[in-house]
Order: structure tokens, then C-alpha cells, then sequence
């Protein structure tokens, strides 16, 4: 990888930087018999390789001192790999691919020995997003796979507040709105209703286009309060 940065004035700074990575992954898979040790299939063997090319920009301008603004633009790249269920019927692994994003950030940040305050707005546009999903086996277990979603988009703005107005007493607080959404996802393995039984339906193909991401809230925050003790027998201790 390779990253720098240019004084443009005094107080406007462009930085530049990227990151090409490259990744070999095999994946060997047999089945045996526990008790005697005979091989029950042939070895299945199989590799792939994973390529990315992740730049990233940015500009900051420096409105005060301890006070600036910026605008970020970059690339991310999550590698792909192999699922832990094993080769499909006809002796192939079919691995989940790369997650890949483009991601725009604009922002704020001031502060101060008594006070700091920052907040952004940001967009992130995903390729091959890896989603994890719950797989029930023929033998009745469970097991962690990952699938890929080709289309996901999330938009926001968070904020962040701390400050400590007395001497070892830190205040901090931080809200978060979020927009995530699955864009095209056709291929969701999810558990379904039998509305006839009123059981469920494992391994469920079904459609979640459009649909809420998981584990991303519209809304979200935090508050933390803590203080330390100064020299307390030779340390100290910390109130959270």
C-alpha cells in the first residue's frame, strides 16, 4: 500500500492513498469413519484466488485551530472464502465472494480541553455484501454459512459529543441514524411459515430485495459517564 499527503495552504491538506491485495484460499474436504479410520469419499480439493484494488481520497480544511472539516471517498474489500458445509452434489465448493464498497463521508470536528464535537453523514454503496445465515443439516444440526447479497445501500449521519467540564469526570454521548436496505437479494436463505401447520420452513429460499439490512437499527445512541480516582493505594480506579 502506499498513502500521503499534500499541504495544498496552511490549512487545506489533500491525502492520497492504495492498497492492492492479492489472496490464495484452498479448501480440502474428505469424510471418514471415526471408529475404524476408512475413507468414506475421495479427497475433494479446490482453490481460489481473490484480487483487489482499494484507493481512497480525502480533503481537510482546517477552519480553527482543533477545528476542521472534511469530504472522504474510498474503496473497502472484504475477502470471500469457503463455508463450512462442505461440497455441493456434484463434488464442488462453491465459495461466497469478496464484499467490496464504495464509501462517501463528509464531516465536522471541533474542540476544545473542555469540550470536543464531532458528526458526519456518510453513504455506502456494497457489491457481493456478506450476509451470515443460519443452515440446518440433513442430520438435524446447525451451522453458520455466508451468502452474498450483489446490491446493498446504507446512508446516514451519527454525531458525538464528550466533554469534562470537571477534572477526571468524562461525559459522552453519541446518536446514529441509519438507512440500510438489501438491494437486489433473491437468493436470501431464511426460515418460512407452512401456514397449514403453523411449522417452520428450514432452509428457506425467499426474496429480500429491498428489505432491512440485519443488525442495523434506523436508530441508535449511547451514553457513558465515568470518573477516576487519582492515587488510589499506588493506581487507580475508574467508575463507568
Amino acid at each position: 500500500y502506499v498513502d500521503g499527503s499534500i499541504n495544498l495552504t496552511d490549512q487545506l491538506v489533500f491525502n492520497v492513498g492504495a492498497r492492492y491485495t492479492h489472496e490464495n484460499k484452498s479448501v480440502e474436504y474428505t469424510k471418514f469413519d471415526r471408529l475404524s479410520g476408512a475413507t468414506l469419499t475421495p479427497l475433494i480439493e479446490q482453490s481460489v484466488k481473490f484480487n483487489a484494488f482499494t484507493p481512497k481520497a480525502s480533503l481537510r480544511y482546517e477552519i480553527a485551530p482543533r477545528t476542521n472539516v472534511y469530504a472522504t471517498v474510498s474503496r473497502g474489500f472484504r475477502t470471500g472464502g469457503f463455508n463450512p458445509n462442505g461440497p455441493d452434489a456434484n463434488g464442488v465448493f462453491n465459495p461466497f465472494k469478496p464484499e467490496k464498497v464504495t464509501s462517501y463521508e463528509i464531516g465536522f470536528k471541533t474542540g476544545s480541553s473542555v469540550v470536543q464535537f464531532e458528526t458526519a453523514g456518510f453513504y455506502y454503496d456494497y457489491r457481493d455484501l456478506q450476509v451470515g445465515q443460519t443452515q440446518l443439516l440433513p442430520s438435524g444440526g446447525l451451522i453458520n454459512v455466508v451468502s452474498n447479497a450483489p446490491k446493498a445501500r446504507i446512508h446516514g449521519i451519527d454525531a458525538l459529543l464528550s466533554a469534562q467540564t470537571v477534572p477526571n469526570l468524562n461525559a459522552r454521548i453519541c446518536v446514529a441514524y441509519l438507512h440500510a436496505r438489501y438491494g437486489t437479494f433473491t437468493n436470501a436463505l431464511g426460515t418460512g411459515l407452512n401456514s397449514a401447520t403453523q411449522t417452520n420452513i428450514s432452509n428457506q429460499v425467499q426474496d429480500w430485495t429491498g428489505q432491512q439490512m440485519a443488525r442495523a437499527p434506523n436508530f441508535s445512541g449511547n451514553a457513558a459517564l465515568d470518573y477516576t480516582v487519582e492515587n488510589l493505594l499506588g493506581g487507580k480506579l475508574n467508575f463507568g
